[in-house]
């Protein structure tokens, strides 16, 4: 099986990704869980934490956004492709659920400031 790829960010781009959250393939209310995710470089190397913001679970179950927490440090992710998961901790049981690997590849920005 191959690992699935997002849609490349361009460098200084503001990085802002969706996702939904499913069991059995049924987006399923995430309110129970602290969802945390983070990205990596093609060493290993820690790059971030992304902040998880849950959609509102009534109209959208499931549904969430990740922002960096910080400001994505520029000169780490030139021209890389990052590696990344969210991992899903229930609250009550501390049962640990992870979304499978993806990549997201970093790409030059063209126009420049």
């Amino acid at each position: 099986m191959s690992t699935p790829t997002v849609k490349p960010i361009k460098i200084g781009d503001s990085i802002i990704l969706v996702g939904t959250y499913r069991q059995a393939g049924v987006p399923t209310d995430i309110t129970p869980f602290t969802v945390t995710s983070q990205l990596r470089d093609s060493s290993g190397t820690l790059v971030l934490d992304f902040v998880v913001t849950p959609a509102n679970q009534v109209t959208n179950p499931g549904v969430f956004s990740m922002e960096p927490a910080i400001n994505p440090p520029v000169p780490a992710m030139e021209l890389d492709v990052m590696s990344c998961d969210i991992q899903f901790v229930t609250t009550a049981s501390g049962v640990v659920r992870s979304s499978q690997t993806f990549l997201i590849p970093f790409v030059a920005e063209i126009t420049t400031p």
